[in-house]
C-alpha cells in the first residue's frame, strides 16, 4: 500500500510540476503584468502542492522518528558532541 502512495505521490508531483510549466510559459507570453505576477505565484503555488502530495504520500513526513517503535538506525539522532571540544 505504501508504495502505491508513493506512486501516487510522484504522479501529482509531476503532474502539478507539467502545469506549472504551462502556467510559467503562459506567464512569458502575457503583456500585462498583473498576469504574469498572477500566473507565476499560481505557478509556485502549484509545483510547492504537488512537492507538498509527494512528501507526504512517500511517507517521509514522519516529524519525530522516535515515536515510531521500528525507526532505522541510520536516522539522526541528537549529536550534542558534534561542537564539544576535546
Amino acid at each position: 500500500m505504501q508504495v502505491m502512495l508513493a506512486r501516487l505521490g510522484n504522479v501529482l508531483y509531476w503532474f502539478g510540476c507539467m502545469v506549472a510549466a504551462a502556467l510559467m510559459l503562459g506567464a512569458i507570453g502575457v503583456e500585462a503584468d498583473e498576469d504574469k505576477h498572477f500566473l507565476a505565484g499560481t505557478a509556485i503555488v502549484l509545483w510547492l502542492l504537488g512537492r507538498a502530495c509527494r512528501y507526504v504520500l512517500s511517507g517521509d513526513a514522519c516529524a519525530n522518528p522516535s515515536a515510531i517503535s521500528s525507526a532505522p538506525t541510520s536516522w539522526p539522532r541528537a549529536r550534542k558532541t558534534a561542537h564539544a571540544r576535546p
